[in-house]
C-alpha cells in the first residue's frame, strides 16, 4: 500500500478502521 494510497484512506476513515482494513487486507493476502 503506498504512502499516497494511505494518507487518502486515512483522511476518510478513522485511525481504529484503517488498521481493521489493513488486518484484514493482510489476511485476504495471507491466502
Amino acid at each position: 500500500m503506498s504512502s499516497v494510497t494511505y494518507s487518502a484512506v486515512s483522511k476518510y476513515l478513522d485511525s481504529d478502521t484503517v488498521f481493521v482494513v489493513l488486518a484484514l487486507y493482510s489476511t485476504i493476502l495471507d491466502f
